[in-house]
């Protein structure tokens, strides 16, 4: 059960694009992510024994054949903003080669968790340090019209208090306690608006992760003491969005830590 003003914020910030906590209200661009992605393959176009194309290996070893894919969780190493694949692709030989480049072509850096329920996950969504494509735990994000700082930025609000606030009020509509977000959920899902913002703000959120994006997050149960995520709160609202928000986003953050629906098992 999710508590009712968490509810009340996350609608406030759908409908209207208002962040509004404690009597403070701000402005902010929120739309559909269909509006601003389109999305990489299903897991059983990839990697199914009758419909897959191909074949998986898990690894970290970068020089090992194959293309980059990011599959599992793995929270003990997928801690920080960037990461690298921790798997690879390789094609079967019994699937038609086209097939096989036209999905290549769908890898991108910014892979977003189909689900917030992994112990101890720390992040909701990441950039791959080179183009991979998400398997099982991970969804592939493209933008529609990519611009220098716009995935940074969609990576920052995706990790922000706020904007795990409406992933988990969205993701739990059809899956209750999960925070499941499918392809189709996923398309739906309000999210930052990068398209709406200026280039100053664009190259305010690429600074921004350049300074956050080694830093280790803790799970998602310290959310209101995780001094890295509170950097992240306070700075994309300040730097980016142009909000002094400091406390209401440290209010959020004390309410989201009582919720179970995010942090049970963190």
């Amino acid at each position: 059960m999710i508590q009712g003003w968490i509810v009340n914020f996350a609608l406030a910030l759908r409908d209207h694009g208002l962040f509004r906590v404690n009597g403070v209200s701000k402005s902010v661009p929120i739309g559909p992510m269909r509006d601003v992605c389109n999305f990489g393959p299903y897991e059983m176009q990839i990697k199914n024994p009758k419909r897959g194309l191909f074949s998986i290996v898990e690894t970290d070893d970068l020089t090992r054949s194959g293309h980059p894919a990011l599959w599992h969780h793995k929270s003990n190493r997928i801690v920080s903003l960037v990461t690298p694949p921790n798997a690879r692709l390789r094609e079967r030989d019994d699937r038609e080669r086209g097939k096989q480049e036209a999905m290549l072509r769908l890898q991108g850096r910014l892979q977003i968790a189909r689900e917030l329920g992994h112990a101890p996950q720390r992040l909701a969504a990441v950039l791959t340090f080179r183009p991979s494509l998400g398997v099982r735990s991970w969804i592939t994000a493209l933008l529609r019209r990519p611009a220098p700082g716009k995935e940074e930025a969609l990576c920052l609000w995706l990790n922000s208090t706020p904007g795990l606030t409406l992933r988990i009020v969205h993701g739990n509509l059809p899956y209750l306690g999960r925070s499941v977000v499918h392809h189709k959920l996923l398309r739906t899902l309000p999210t930052l608006n990068v398209d709406a913002l200026s280039e100053g703000q664009l190259a305010a959120a690429s600074r921004l992760f350049d300074e956050l994006k080694l830093k280790e997050l803790t799970g998602f149960a310290h959310i209101a003491t995780d001094p890295v995520r509170r950097e992240l709160d306070r700075r994309l609202f300040a730097e980016v969005l142009g909000h002094d928000v400091a406390t209401s986003l440290d209010d959020l953050a004390s309410a989201l830590n009582n919720e179970p629906t995010l942090t049970v098992r963190h």
